[in-house]
């Protein structure tokens, strides 16, 4: 679904299956923004976003997860104290998703 937006909105986009597809790819092409869920199988989002923020610090990252905001510290939260330069929950919107996207490469 992402995939297929962003395309639509004339992103060129690479899809990874989980976390450790998504380091692959990002060591073998460069990317202004990487969208990630926390919420992947392998490697999880958090750790990506740790290598990524190591490996990439330049490299915008969009996290998102379907965790809620309930809790004193959600996983938003910690991915936001880890680096993420926007956050959006699940469900993500089309309009949300170009939003975070605009907002992210105007700060490069």
């Amino acid at each position: 679904m992402l995939k297929t937006l962003l395309t639509e909105a004339n992103f060129d986009t690479r899809e990874a299956r989980d976390g450790i597809e998504a380091i692959e790819l990002l060591n073998s092409l460069a990317a202004d923004v990487v969208l990630l869920d926390l919420k992947m199988p392998r490697l999880g989002g958090m750790a990506a976003l740790h290598r990524i923020r190591q490996r990439w610090p330049v490299t915008k990252v969009i996290v998102f997860s379907g965790e809620g905001t309930s809790a004193d510290e959600t996983p938003l939260d910690k991915a936001l104290v880890a680096g993420a330069d926007f956050l959006l929950e699940k469900p993500v919107s089309r309009d949300g998703l170009l939003t975070a996207l605009q907002l992210v490469l105007s700060q490069a």
